[in-house]
């Protein structure tokens, strides 16, 4: 019962779940340093790399959303694990044969 509660709970989690994006941002500087910092939005299309630069005012609302990325990506492969273990225990499965004897 508890690995159930743990299941709902991960499952209401991903409900409440805001904006999501993958990739990273870099902080880029130009000129040896002396002019920036401006930001950089780098993810996968495909086998393709896409960046965008991005605003001072995008970079916490992008942090954001690729931090919730990452978060879905934990609870998927939680709830999978416990998805298994909870079928396995619940479920009637065939009946294992005994070993031979030599």
């Amino acid at each position: 019962m508890i690995k159930h509660k743990r299941y709902d709970r991960l499952k209401k989690e991903l409900g409440e779940m805001g904006l999501m994006v993958k990739g990273t941002i870099t902080e880029r500087y130009l000129k040896d340093g002396k002019l920036g910092p401006y930001y950089q939005w780098t993810f996968k299309v495909g086998y393709k790399t896409r960046t965008i630069n991005l605003s001072h005012e995008q970079v916490p609302v992008y942090s954001n959303a690729i931090k919730n990325y990452q978060r879905v990506r934990e609870i998927l492969k939680e709830m999978q694990k416990l998805s298994m273990e909870i079928l396995e225990e619940t479920t009637v499965g065939v009946k294992k044969r005994k070993p031979r004897q030599p």
